[in-house]
């Protein structure tokens, strides 16, 4: 059971061996999607599907999310997208304030402040140090591209043109797919959870792969 804030628990799924272990799932990303509360579930979505490696939808709700968040000293944000091709990517806010929504930064990109700066952000996993929880930037920046909107239970949320982690080296690397155009995220149509669709590096759009999940896990010190 892990308390994702105050008075409020779930058995979550731990991962305690890659990485130096101390890792929690906070959420899990598919391919497809029809809604936008699959991808801006401010309220939550299957939450006890955290429990275990699944293939389906989920997530903590924003407040539980933000909260978990902040409770750790420099939580570090891991990004681990898994299907015809492996993707990992570290990110982190080392001086995040009790006004940052990481929740809301995962679908906005601007949240996160200035490259470099403000975030550090590495798809080399020899860029993150295990013992200290620290990432060193690689030089990439997340982009925001245009504002967007996602709509769910009757709120209207201003985002970015795709989630974390924004084409921080100019191709395929996202979560979410917000554009106006993509009411129905696919692995085909709109290209969700770009990080592996087309493998990393690649500027082709023509051989989506489908059956991609990614995961997203905080561990903090």
């Amino acid at each position: 059971m892990i308390r994702v804030a105050p008075h409020v628990t779930h058995p979550l799924y731990c991962d305690m061996k890659t990485d130096g272990g101390g890792w929690t799932l906070v959420s899990v990303v598919l391919s497809d999607s029809s809604s936008d509360c699959d991808k801006y579930p401010v309220d939550g979505q299957s939450v006890e599907q955290l429990g275990f490696r699944t293939g389906q939808w989920a997530s903590l709700s924003q407040r539980e999310m933000d909260a978990f968040f902040l409770s750790g000293n420099a939580t570090v944000v891991r990004v681990e997208s898994r299907g015809s091709v492996e993707k990992k990517f570290f990110l982190s806010k080392p001086a995040a304030t009790k006004s940052f929504s990481v929740f809301h930064a995962i679908r906005d990109v601007r949240e996160w402040g200035a490259c470099g700066g403000d975030y550090r952000l590495s798809d080399r996993p020899a860029q993150y140090d295990r013992v200290t929880n620290k990432v060193t930037h690689d030089g990439g920046c997340m982009q925001h591209w245009e504002d967007n909107t996602a709509r769910c239970h009757g709120k209207t949320f201003t985002v970015s043109r795709h989630g974390i982690t924004g084409d921080h080296k100019g191709s395929c690397e996202w979560l979410y797919t917000f554009e106006s155009k993509c009411t129905n995220q696919t692995a085909s149509y709109c290209y969700g959870t770009c990080h592996n669709d087309y493998g990393y590096g690649t500027k082709s759009e023509e051989s989506p792969q489908a059956g991609v999940t990614t995961w997203i896990w905080f561990k903090g010190l």
